[in-house]
């Protein structure tokens, strides 16, 4: 009795092989599952990051630009002169020229150092 016992758990039948198979592959399948979420989260994740930083970047190139422009306008206006020597054109000039901007950009390099 004990050798037929011990036949019928070495032998494997088909149904056996079958269920085992299942109990493995049962494995496979939550942890692929897990693994490709992980992966979307992570790929959402460096998408959002990365438009933060276009945008970021934006903001930064259109301050740089309005910038440049409110600097041009100034120069701009401290070289349209008179060609006149006159004192009367000279005095007319400086009363003209606003120098009130250029203490706000010494200022402004002060803070930046």
């Amino acid at each position: 009795m004990e050798s037929n016992e011990t036949q019928r758990t070495s032998i494997n039948t088909p149904i056996q092989n079958m269920v085992d198979d299942s109990r493995r592959d049962g494995t496979a399948g939550p942890l692929i599952g897990s693994i490709i979420i992980v992966l979307i989260i992570l790929v959402g994740g460096l998408y959002f990051w990365g438009s933060m930083i276009v945008d970021r970047k934006n903001e930064i190139e259109s301050e740089a630009v309005m910038e440049e422009q409110t600097k041009d306008a100034e120069v701009e206006a401290i070289t349209s002169q008179s060609s006149s020597d006159e004192a009367s054109s000279i005095e007319a000039d400086l009363n003209a020229t606003d120098l009130d901007s250029v203490d706000a950009e010494i200022e402004g390099v002060d803070s930046e150092y």
